[in-house]
């Protein structure tokens, strides 16, 4: 038992001292109480040091998240934390050998997720460049009749003008649609883990 216990606390990176206390001693007390006695009849019941760790990761994991209000303020670290937080649940999934195929059509998900982002960026990087371009342009085009054709010159000026602030506002968007995009990832990620490791619960209280 102590040596699998010492694996386990290898394999529990990212918790602090306290937490990884608790977790050794409930782990510990569960053993004892199951009667597990060998190392083989502990692998047998709770699986390897590693895929036990990583499932203790992601529960930890969702559960700072869900208590994380004020991630909100921080939409880029949020987005961050996001990403670090399903390749912690899908390492907890494909950690799990009846989880896996699950694992993987989530991996696809998020994959098509990411090609998706890949693209927003894009269209918005083009949409930034046309402002940006089209708005000098203008700009270039109003002060050069500035003094032979005033209302034309004000006119192209202010697009120029227009066109440049709105850079601003794409930013704004596409930042925001990029956030929105990946949270949705993470809660249907999150959601999909949640089944698994209720269904696994009700099948161990059978």
């Amino acid at each position: 038992m102590n040596n699998y216990l010492q694996q386990l606390e290898k394999h529990l990176t990212g918790l602090s001292p306290a937490e990884k206390d608790d977790v050794l001693e409930f782990y510990r007390e569960y053993i004892l109480d199951a009667g597990l006695d060998s190392e083989a009849e502990i692998t047998q019941k709770l699986g390897r040091p590693k895929q036990l760790a990583r499932k203790i990761l992601a529960d930890y994991s969702i559960k700072a998240d869900d208590g994380a209000d004020t991630w909100m303020d921080q939409p880029q670290q949020k987005s961050r934390h996001n990403l670090r937080l399903m390749w912690i649940i899908l390492l907890a999934l494909f950690a799990t050998p009846i989880a896996i195929p699950i694992a993987l059509v989530v991996f696809g998900l998020i994959f098509i997720g990411i090609l998706l982002i890949g693209i927003l960026a894009v269209v918005a990087l083009i949409l930034l460049a046309t402002a940006i371009i089209g708005g000098f342009a203008a700009l270039a085009v109003g002060f050069s009749v500035l003094f032979t054709h005033f209302a034309t010159a004000l006119f192209f000026i202010g697009i120029g003008l227009i066109a440049l602030g709105s850079t601003f506002l794409i930013l704004i968007i596409a930042k925001y649609l990029l956030s929105l995009f990946v949270q949705m990832l993470t809660n249907f990620t999150k959601f999909v883990y949640n089944k698994i490791q209720k269904r696994r619960q009700a099948k161990e209280a059978r």
